[in-house]
């Protein structure tokens, strides 16, 4: 399995690595805290501003190949620039967290004949993480991988590669790639989260600050446990439709995977 990934990322990840990064800044979250059914639909990304330096990615997948049928939808990583198929420099998305969730669109099932391959590295091009899914439900939708605690903690200010490949020929795979940046908040902004007591308003208050990965994984774990909350579902919506993914912000979240 290892030797798949490598060579995708070899071949599409050249421009990640040795590239300069600046820790990237957020502007403090401008309004006060609302209660919920105030706030959950109109949850929207605001980049963060002073970003590090732009890198090279790949957020939506072509055409499909090998034994992954066609469909309307390609594969699709859950972030900012996911709207383009283009190759486009954009800068790390942002994450809090020591161990973040990545979240994907795939649009059709996967299975031991047609797993999926997911890699987190350093920017030394060394492996953080990486897991193979092999199953999920019988059609395609939204999946979380999720790094375990066993797995080494991000780096403060750290930048990481990922990939994510459907195996739809061995040769040949379908795969998307892309960046994620570990950031600390300031203390100013560490005191607004804290009190914040719900989590639709931690997860407006890290759209707000352009933190997307803890925006999306608050909501997602709400939109999951409570689905179909129409509360919950609005302000899913509106977090993807802020950043151009309304065709996917009504796909089931699915509770997979297996990953041997």
């Amino acid at each position: 399995m290892q030797t798949s990934i490598k060579s995708a990322v070899i071949l599409s990840l050249i421009t990640f690595f040795f590239t300069s990064s600046a820790l990237a800044q957020v502007e403090p979250f401008s309004s006060a805290p609302e209660t919920l059914g105030s706030r959950e639909d109109s949850i929207h990304f605001v980049p963060a501003v002073n970003q590090s330096a732009p890198r090279s990615g790949r957020s939506r997948g072509g055409a499909s190949r090998g034994n992954c049928p066609n469909k309307p939808q390609t594969l699709t990583a859950l972030v900012p620039n996911a709207a383009t198929t283009n190759q486009e420099a954009s800068p790390p998305d942002l994450t809090v967290s020591e161990r973040p969730t990545f979240w994907f669109y795939v649009p059709y099932a996967l299975s031991t004949e047609r797993p999926a391959e997911f890699a987190l590295l350093n920017d030394a091009g060394e492996y953080i993480y990486q897991t193979r899914v092999t199953d999920m439900a019988d059609s395609g939708g939204i999946v979380r991988i999720r790094i375990p605690d066993n797995a080494p903690a991000l780096e403060s200010s750290g930048i990481y590669s990922w990939t994510f490949q459907v195996l739809c020929e061995y040769s040949n795979p379908t795969d998307i790639w892309g960046s994620v940046e570990r950031i600390q908040l300031s203390s100013e902004l560490e005191t607004q989260l804290q009190q914040l007591t719900t989590p639709i308003d931690q997860a407006a208050f890290y759209a707000a600050n352009g933190i997307w990965y803890d925006a999306l994984n608050v909501l997602g774990d709400l939109y999951q446990t409570e689905h179909p909350d129409p509360a919950i579902a609005a302000g899913w919506a509106s977090l993807l439709q802020s950043v151009g993914l309304s065709a996917i912000s009504t796909e089931p979240l699915l509770n997979c995977c297996s990953a041997p």
